[in-house]
């Protein structure tokens, strides 16, 4: 039996023609919108917010959506077949009985997604931080799961899965000196157009509330630093967090650059195997 998850209404309904006018003349943010049963087949949207919003029976098959920020959307019944997911966002997300064949989704965040009855046939999903997720009757066929994170509270498609043997982690282990390169990837391509300076606001400005986030240092350079390297690791709430900033951080220096975001290589901001 399918899990049933209620997401908030949707307030605002837009054609697929103003939302692409919209993105192309610089707008990120379509919060809680109702896209329903649209067309956006090998749409180029990296870096979307879309929370809340509702595209269920939509098609975005081969539509490139990097670091898109789909937090407890309802997309259920989508086709997003060989789509372009890495470091996307779908925390508390309703993508159940949807399509995701051959998906790239390296490095997403699906905690607490519901992906019932899902086809995540061939799809890549390395390092995806499945904690809690609910993948009841979800199709893993060939799908790849090296590195990808689980929780005790995670409802994996049969009794029988073994996430161990998928190459599953249980805990995570990544580096306080991988995420500051990916934070200082960023900062080296922001200097280039507006200077050091204007790049150290820039991340000061797009710095989401967190206790843990107040802890990184920006520098007058443009640098981030962390004075604090007691702790050699961090954990995916961490992990996520330090995402969504350079997430918002990108977004923030496209208002000036409009294509700041196709300048950034989505693989030197996602974490691999």
């Amino acid at each position: 039996m399918l899990r049933r998850k209620i997401v908030n209404s949707t307030t605002n309904t837009l054609t697929v023609d103003e939302l692409q006018q919209r993105y192309a003349s610089g707008q990120r943010n379509f919060d809680k919108i109702s896209l329903r049963g649209v067309s956006l087949k090998n749409a180029d949207l990296r870096y979307i917010s879309l929370k809340e919003a509702d595209l269920s029976n939509s098609d975005l098959s081969d539509a490139t959506l990097y670091g898109a920020n789909l937090k407890k959307a309802n997309i259920n019944f989508i086709k997003l077949d060989r789509a372009k997911l890495d470091g996307a966002f779908f925390h508390g997300s309703n993508i159940a009985c949807s399509s995701l064949i051959a998906a790239s989704l390296r490095d997403v965040d699906l905690r607490k997604a519901s992906l019932d009855a899902a086809i995540l046939r061939g799809a890549t999903l390395e390092r995806a931080d499945l904690s809690d997720a609910y993948l009841r009757g979800a199709d893993l066929e060939d799908a790849i799961l090296d590195g990808a994170y689980y929780s005790r509270q995670t409802h994996f498609a049969s009794d029988d899965f073994d996430p161990i043997s998928s190459n599953m982690c249980i805990d995570a282990k990544i580096g306080i000196e991988e995420l500051l390169e990916k934070f200082n990837y960023l900062t080296n391509y922001g200097s280039r157009y507006f200077g050091p300076i204007i790049t150290a606001k820039n991340w000061e400005s797009s710095r989401p509330k967190s206790d843990w986030l107040n802890k990184l240092t920006v520098q007058t350079s443009g640098q981030i630093i962390c004075a604090d390297m007691s702790n050699k690791t961090i954990n995916n709430s961490q992990r996520h967090l330090a995402q969504q900033w350079m997430i918002d951080f990108i977004n923030f220096c496209s208002k000036v650059i409009r294509n700041f975001p196709y300048i950034i290589e989505p693989e030197k901001i996602i974490f691999k195997i």
